[in-house]
């Protein structure tokens, strides 16, 4: 089991950011830690959540909802010593 966030009601237009807790994105989660110019390039809670923006077309599908069917995550090292994931 993992612990559930707290409620939060968010009246910004910028995003809510909470640590990872769930054991999948924990282990090797070194990997994906980087930043550009003080930005998060990858933040693991957003997977799985609805998608957002909008888009301009006239004739657009444009899916409500994610699914995930299943996942997998494959990390490692090379020789040299360079993390790889």
């Amino acid at each position: 089991q993992v612990e559930a966030d707290p409620s939060v009601v968010n009246l910004t237009a910028y995003e809510t950011f909470f640590p990872e807790k769930r054991p999948f994105f924990l282990e090797g989660a070194d990997i994906f830690r980087y930043e550009l110019g003080g930005t998060r390039l990858f933040y693991s809670r957003r997977i799985g959540r609805e998608p957002q923006g909008d888009v301009e077309a006239d004739y657009v599908d444009a899916p409500t909802a994610t699914t995930i069917l299943g996942a997998a995550k494959l990390s490692g090292k090379t020789r040299s010593g360079w993390s790889i994931g």
